[in-house]
């Protein structure tokens, strides 16, 4: 299932970016039943814009180096070693060229991620 296009919505980074949605919610429980991000690392009422909450200055760079290391194939959870598994950031690059293939006609069908 695509996303559907709207204006001001980016539908084809979003369709790449489901395909690893289990990955960055592993990683937010991961955080947050570590305590590595608590309550203090989030802005909200006036803080926080129109209402919402958000990360602060302080819980995105926590939550950016904790990806970052995810990204990098550093995730302690990952299985580490075995032959045939990539850092996610390869997997994401490797997604989305399968994408641009299909989408310019190169390949019939388009290959959805396999773990």
């Amino acid at each position: 299932m695509l996303h559907a296009l709207k204006p001001g919505h980016l539908a084809l980074a979003s369709d790449l970016v489901e395909e690893f949605r289990h990955e960055v919610d592993r990683l937010v429980v991961r955080l947050i039943n570590r305590r590595e991000i608590r309550a203090e690392h989030f802005l909200h009422g006036p803080e926080a814009d129109a209402g919402a909450c958000r990360l602060s200055d302080d819980g995105r760079r926590v939550f950016i180096l904790a990806i970052d290391s995810v990204f990098q194939g550093q995730d302690i959870n990952a299985t580490q070693g075995q032959p045939g598994v990539m850092p996610a950031i390869r997997r994401m690059e490797r997604q989305a060229l399968r994408i641009r293939a299909f989408l310019a006609g190169a390949s019939p069908i388009y290959t959805a991620l396999e773990d």
